[in-house]
């Protein structure tokens, strides 16, 4: 692999790997939201929530269109759902990936990924 997409990839999954991007990624994949609304919604600080949009805007994981003088974020979708239906394969039942992929499933955006899943038992964050 050449240095460059060694670069990509690391920023890539260092991006993923912060709960506050996670809380944000959950959030828009149910509905698009403003800063304001992801405030509410994952109950962090503004400046954390608008730092951390950037970084996820950054990564190509989401994108904004401007309302007015808001900006309104949401998922690229491209990436961000089947992503979130890998990872429901390989969590426990009680995890928040599942529960966000049935969300996706109501809205039609159903995973295509076939996969060996791991036993039904709850990890240990859950069970």
């Amino acid at each position: 692999m050449k240095k460059g997409s060694d670069r990509y990839c690391l920023s890539f999954f260092s991006t993923l790997a912060n709960p506050i991007r996670l809380a944000i990624l959950h959030s828009i994949l149910r509905d698009e939201k403003n800063v304001t609304k992801l405030v509410e919604d994952i109950n962090v600080e503004r400046t954390l929530v608008s730092h951390n949009l950037s970084l996820l805007m950054k990564a190509k994981l989401i994108y904004f269109r401007k309302v007015g003088k808001e900006r309104i974020y949401y998922p690229n979708e491209k990436i961000v759902v089947p992503l979130f239906f890998l990872i429901k394969e390989f969590t426990c039942p009680g995890c928040s990936f599942r529960k966000t992929c049935n969300v996706l499933e109501a809205k039609g955006l159903g995973g295509k990924i076939k996969l060996v899943a791991v036993p039904d038992k709850p990890c240990k964050g859950c069970g």
